[in-house]
């Protein structure tokens, strides 16, 4: 972060972001078994810091360059898959250093497909969205 503690705060990130999830469709009513989803991305993003008195708004935003997306991507013709994730809250020091935070965060990854008539899995695109609310205690340093 850039910027005095008093001070609007700024801050930039480029990282790695890898996430994985399945489905036990084992009591599923379907045949066809649902693909298991591992996301690989290169994010970059920014940060941002307002303090209001004691109390600090905080807020993110990243862009999710998809490198990988699992098997959900391999099923189709020309998959292209691109996301971003966004997040918003709070922060309160409570002694020296720590703090406690209440943070949301939204998640999503798109598709889009190129499928013709005789494939066996057809779609024009596809939707993956994850919501979360979460509490922390944080050190600042």
């Amino acid at each position: 972060m850039l910027g005095r503690e008093s001070d609007i705060q700024l801050g930039v990130s480029l990282s790695y972001a890898s996430q994985s999830f399945g489905f036990d469709t084992s009591a599923s009513m379907t045949t066809i078994p649902l693909p298991a989803v591992s996301y690989r991305s290169v994010r970059p993003a920014g940060d941002l810091r307002i303090p209001i008195g004691k109390l600090s708004l905080l807020g993110q935003a990243g862009l999710r360059a998809v490198v990988s997306a699992g098997e959900v991507a391999l099923r189709f013709r020309e998959t292209t898959t691109t996301g971003f994730d966004v997040g918003v809250g709070a922060a309160f020091p409570f002694i020296p250093a720590w703090e406690v935070r209440v943070l949301g965060d939204y998640e999503g990854y798109f598709y889009s497909f190129s499928s013709i008539g005789n494939d066996v899995y057809r779609a024009l695109g596809a939707i993956d969205q994850m919501y979360e609310v979460r509490g922390a205690i944080a050190c600042v340093f």
